[in-house]
């Protein structure tokens, strides 16, 4: 399924672009391949080596900047403990000689209620909860869209963002935390990943382009940024479109 969303998007995307930004005669390609032979473990480590130092220093280090800021921006501002892990210490206090096993889950609950506390409190918590009118069409709400706007870096985090809203921790290996994750609520009690909102989900993390080194390597191979910065608004904003079709439309028959 994925592949065919992929594949039908490719598709459309090339029609569009040959009709209005890549217009003209195509122009045939003609390409002398080299004779095969078989490579040396030497050439290819010279190979790996310089192309591997070429992408450090040319892509390596916008990779890292922009990285830098946007752990900043999940990290700062610190806060306090919240009032319900506070609450939480209290009790453990209260049980701790009597039942010590009992206090020590509060106290673990209580640390996870001041994760989850301070992610909302992010920089990046704030920003998500600005921006969640914006994807509110194709199902997000304040936890989906910060998860969404931390995966743009790199989609492998948004599980390990939702599990920290959610369940306090980034252990994404343990299965009581995946399970609190696919059973989250919104702050009107209804689920999060319902079947809309999760197909919806599955289409915008198909197309939108949730890789920063790519684009990096993209602006960098074309000279410039107006390509990156194509690519980058085109491939979003088709997921953005297909995402808010396909939720609107299961939503009402689902």
């Amino acid at each position: 399924m994925c592949y065919a969303i992929g594949i039908a998007a490719g598709l459309i995307s090339a029609i569009l672009a040959r009709g209005t930004i890549l217009r003209g005669k195509s122009r045939p390609m003609a390409l002398e391949l080299p004779r095969y032979q078989m490579p040396s473990v030497l050439g290819a480590t010279k190979q790996a080596i310089g192309r591997g130092w070429l992408f450090m220093r040319k892509a390596g280090t916008v990779i890292l900047a922009i990285s830098v800021v946007l752990w900043w921006l999940g990290a700062y501002p610190g806060s306090e403990s919240s009032p319900v892990a506070e609450g939480l210490r209290e009790q453990a206090a209260v049980v701790a000689e009597a039942q010590p096993d009992d206090a020590e889950a509060l106290l673990a609950q209580a640390d996870a209620e001041d994760t989850k506390y301070a992610a909302r409190r992010t920089f990046l918590g704030r920003i998500g909860a600005t921006a969640q009118p914006v994807f509110a069409p194709m199902g997000a709400d304040r936890q989906l869209t910060v998860g969404i706007l931390a995966s743009f870096a790199a989609r492998e985090v948004f599980v390990s963002t939702m599990a920290v809203q959610i369940a306090g921790t980034d252990d994404t290996e343990d299965e009581g935390v995946l399970a609190a994750v696919s059973g989250a609520t919104r702050d009107d009690g209804s689920l999060v990943f319902t079947s809309a909102t999760s197909w919806a989900m599955l289409v915008f993390f198909v197309l939108a382009i949730q890789c920063l080194p790519t684009l990096v390597v993209t602006a960098k191979e074309a000279g410039g940024w107006k390509w990156a910065g194509l690519q980058f608004a085109w491939m979003s904003s088709f997921a953005y479109i297909a995402a808010t079709l396909v939720y609107q439309v299961l939503s009402r028959v689902l």
